[in-house]
């Protein structure tokens, strides 16, 4: 059970850095460089959350404390996107939320 919430974790991480792309978070978040270094950043971060799949199948010690650290970056998704678009944030907005 563990492998498929950390797998699906991971999915809806990598699905939401795909629409972090259409969205140009990297000017939300100031981040110089566009999307060259958007996607450095993100080929970077997944790799280490990718790794982090390898000590939960394994079964070893550390894979829980991987498949915590993979929820709470999850987890830090929301109310960062919601305190972007408490500010107003144009990149926050959803085309279904504006309609």
């Amino acid at each position: 059970m563990l492998n498929a919430i950390v797998v699906i974790n991971v999915a809806l991480l990598i699905t939401h850095q795909i629409d972090a792309a259409y969205w140009h978070e990297w000017d939300m978040f100031n981040i110089p460089g566009g999307i060259q270094l958007f996607n450095v950043i993100n080929t970077l971060a997944f790799i280490v959350v990718l790794g982090c799949l390898i000590p939960v199948f394994r079964r070893d010690k550390s894979g829980f404390v991987c498949s915590l650290a993979v929820a709470g970056l999850s987890a830090l998704v929301l109310p960062i996107h919601a305190g972007f678009a408490v500010a107003g944030s144009i990149s926050s907005r959803s085309p279904y939320l504006s309609r």
